[in-house]
């Protein structure tokens, strides 16, 4: 049979309240529901209904039932010496008060409780606990002091659930009672109330979790989300494009492959024999002017991203990339879909089948979002992550380095000093974004890669610290 014991030290150190509650929220998936929030109509939604899902997930509050008489097992053998030689015949009464609503609360100890309440074993483990294992006396009434308190089912099911108390008589003191010299149930009342303590404080803590504390952890967090989406909406509105200027909807271009054009083949066949051409498929490639104007595109939501930096500058790499991806799909005109793709990690790309039916899945714009907080960062983020993707010369490519640097210019110039070190190195050319391409032969192809910076320093970040120094 399933049992606890139930209100002892070891409930008090292993299995706190708090904490089981805190999982039975996070449960509910509340608290990453909010955090996937990206617009505040949604969290407008959130808000409205977050109390309802609470209430529904709150377990049903433990009360217990008027006590009741549990079985009697007698002719118990009592240790009354240290060896565990001599000994006196006992019978053990078992009561118990039955449980209503969730009993699983009542294996956790009620942490918040101002009542003082002290584990029912605190004093057995205090006096026995160091010698239970050598003194057989000591390891009987330490064990005895474990079990003042048993949570168990009622039946085999488990549906019901009750704590068993007990109470241990000896032969004179059955006499006595014969006698009306004792009584017992003096004994049994005060062990019940104090029961009933322990209950009334794990109901009264769940209560007082589920009706204002969990509540209000949950509305500031709301109101830290709203503070976040309020100032990423006014970065979005901030990015309002001049209206003499309108970015065309990207297209392709065809690409030779590495060793030259295109050129048609001629399959010799023996004569008499009709001969076949074969014309070898050339790549596509986003247009240098799509390039052009993506780069533009970015440029305009770095300046405005930088303006907000408080908003952005504890933002994860990936955060910072789906904000990035989803202004790119929304600036594009004629877009009908997600043309802008979020990878495994913090890459966005096109593929080429996203703009042209039958062009095939190749990447044909990648950009990698990094916190440049050192050379190795920038450089690891370039050589081998995206040149293991950069799988031809007519490739796309943006490098956007998230500088957290106080002294931006100076870090900015030891991170292109750093990429120019990479093995293939060739040249630096500018672009009409401002932002430097860096241009690499690397197996026989050549990789252009826009290194796009974007000032993001941290809150009480110094740059004379020597983290910064590399």
């Amino acid at each position: 049979m399933v049992s606890v014991e139930a209100f002892n030290t070891t409930v008090q150190d292993k299995h706190p309240l708090s904490k089981y509650l805190d999982d039975l929220v996070a449960q509910l998936g509340l608290h990453k529901r909010l955090q996937q929030l990206g617009e505040l109509t949604e969290l407008d939604d959130f808000e409205s209904a977050f109390a309802d899902e609470l209430a529904a997930g709150r377990p049903a509050l433990p009360t217990v039932g008027e006590l009741e008489r549990a079985r009697i097992v007698h002719d118990i053998q009592r240790p009354t010496s240290e060896d565990g030689q001599q000994s006196e015949t006992i019978s053990r009464h078992y009561f118990c008060l039955s449980i209503q609503g969730d009993e699983r609360l009542l294996m956790r100890w009620p942490d918040r409780d101002e009542t003082g309440l002290i584990p029912v074993d605190a004093e057995t483990w205090e006096k026995y606990y160091d010698t239970c294992s050598q003194n057989r006396l000591h390891n009987y009434l330490f064990r005895v002091g474990c079990e003042t308190w048993v949570l168990s089912p009622t039946t085999d099911g488990g549906k019901q659930w009750a704590l068993y108390g007990f109470v241990d008589v000896t032969l004179e003191q059955e006499q006595q009672v014969n006698d009306g010299e004792l009584s017992l149930r003096s004994v049994v009342d005060e062990q019940a109330a104090l029961a009933r303590r322990f209950v009334e404080a794990i109901a009264k803590q769940t209560a007082d979790y589920f009706d204002v504390e969990a509540p209000q952890k949950l509305r500031e967090l709301i109101k830290d989300r709203r503070r976040k989406l309020t100032n990423r909406a006014a970065v979005t509105a901030d990015l309002g494009f001049p209206p003499s200027w309108k970015a065309p909807a990207l297209w392709l271009d065809d690409a030779s492959n590495d060793n030259g054009p295109a050129e048609p083949v001629n399959n010799e066949q023996p004569a008499g024999q009709s001969t076949s051409t074969v014309v070898l498929a050339t790549r596509p490639r986003l247009a240098p002017a799509s390039f052009a104007e993506v780069l533009q595109i970015i440029r305009i939501w770095a300046n405005a991203v930088e303006r907000y930096g408080r908003s952005f500058s504890h933002l994860t790499e990936d955060q910072i990339s789906d904000l990035l991806a989803a202004t790119l799909n929304a600036t594009l005109p004629g877009a009908q879909r997600e043309v802008y793709s979020r990878g495994g990690k913090s890459d966005i790309f096109i593929q080429a089948d996203k703009l042209a039916e039958g062009s095939g899945p190749a990447k044909i714009f990648i950009c990698e979002s990094k916190w440049a907080t050192s050379d190795k960062v920038a450089t690891e983020a370039l050589d081998p992550q995206m040149f293991g993707y950069l799988i031809t010369h007519d490739t796309a490519a943006v490098l956007l380095l998230l500088m957290p640097q106080k002294k931006f210019q100076r870090a900015v110039g030891r991170r292109l000093a750093a990429l120019k070190q990479l093995e293939g190195y060739v040249s630096e050319s500018s672009t009409a974004s401002g932002w430097p391409a860096l241009e690499y032969q690397r197996e026989g192809r050549t990789v252009s890669v826009c290194v796009a910076t974007v000032h993001l320093p941290r809150d009480g970040q110094d740059s004379e610290d020597p983290s910064d120094a590399s």
